[in-house]
């Protein structure tokens, strides 16, 4: 059995570290696009095609990580690191819990709120979604922000059921992040912020 939880240990932090690149993609399409008017204006004003498709891009991207950490746990010799997949390796040793089950349930509403788009928009073009524009459902930044703290504690009941330490997903600003590139590009066009 240790040589099972050492195995699912393993799994766990490669999933959790694609847990937290799943955020760093949300932190950073938030700080460009759904910050303030004043970047706003400034993005628009020295790059606006790029930074619309810059947009598009993380909005896409996102749906595409959300849905591998969020995929059904696969088949017998082809598993998938997703957030069911370990929470079903859990059962098999006796670990899972009913808080456990609650977070993933939490974690997998979001997956429903994105399965249109993943699947008529993102991993494939569907000819009638296009061309009907038909493109599903919007959901709310709260919706999104809730995904996001659901998976954190997901994550953290998780590494204490295997004897890990909890770690918060939520990015800290770090030197050369989005936050230092929004503030040299105001530093250049100083004007925008008048």
């Amino acid at each position: 059995m240790l040589d099972k939880i050492a195995d699912l240990r393993k799994d766990f932090e490669r999933f959790r570290d694609d847990c937290a690149w799943c955020r760093q993609v949300y932190l950073i399409h938030t700080a460009l696009f759904h910050g303030n008017k004043q970047t706003d204006t400034l993005l628009r004003d020295v790059a606006g095609w790029f930074f619309y498709d810059l947009s598009a891009i993380t909005q896409e991207y996102n749906i595409v990580v959300v849905g591998r950490l969020t995929d059904p746990a696969g088949q017998p010799g082809r598993p998938n690191l997703s957030a069911p997949y370990l929470a079903a390796r859990l059962s098999e040793l006796g670990l899972c819990s009913l808080e456990i089950d609650i977070a993933l349930d939490e974690v997998l509403s979001y997956r429903e709120k994105i399965t249109h788009s993943r699947h008529k928009l993102v991993a494939h073009r569907d000819r009638n979604t296009i061309a009907n524009r038909s493109f599903g459902a919007s959901h709310a930044m709260e919706d999104v922000n809730r995904f996001h703290s659901s998976l954190n504690r997901f994550c953290d009941l998780v590494a204490i059921a295997i004897g890990l330490q909890p770690v918060d997903l939520s990015a800290l600003p770090a030197k050369g992040d989005v936050s230092d590139f929004i503030a040299f590009m105001r530093r250049a066009r100083p004007h925008h912020d008048r």
